[in-house]
């Protein structure tokens, strides 16, 4: 579904290098922008499986390790505690 690790889609992330809990942001094709707004819920072999924070739903869907970065935030998002923002022209 979501498909680069950076928007030069050359790099590749460590399998699994990202744990349980940490706030991410997945790649869109069809938008061809990082998407935020997620966080790990599981690590398998495969990729890893997102949570969605603010109703605490997990997706079915495996993502790629690739498809999946850590979200930089300056700034909070609205109820979402220990969430960080950075809207870096690179993401």
């Amino acid at each position: 579904m979501y498909g680069s690790a950076l928007n030069d889609k050359s790099a590749t992330r460590t399998r699994g290098s990202l744990a349980v809990g940490t706030v991410v942001c997945v790649w869109n094709p069809s938008l061809d922008k990082w998407c935020g707004g997620f966080e790990v819920a599981e690590v398998n072999s495969a990729g890893y499986r997102l949570r969605r924070p603010s109703d605490g739903h997990v997706f079915d869907e495996i993502f790629d390790f690739g498809d999946v970065t850590v979200e930089r935030r300056r700034n909070p998002m609205r109820g979402i505690s220990d969430s960080h923002l950075d809207r870096r022209s690179s993401l």
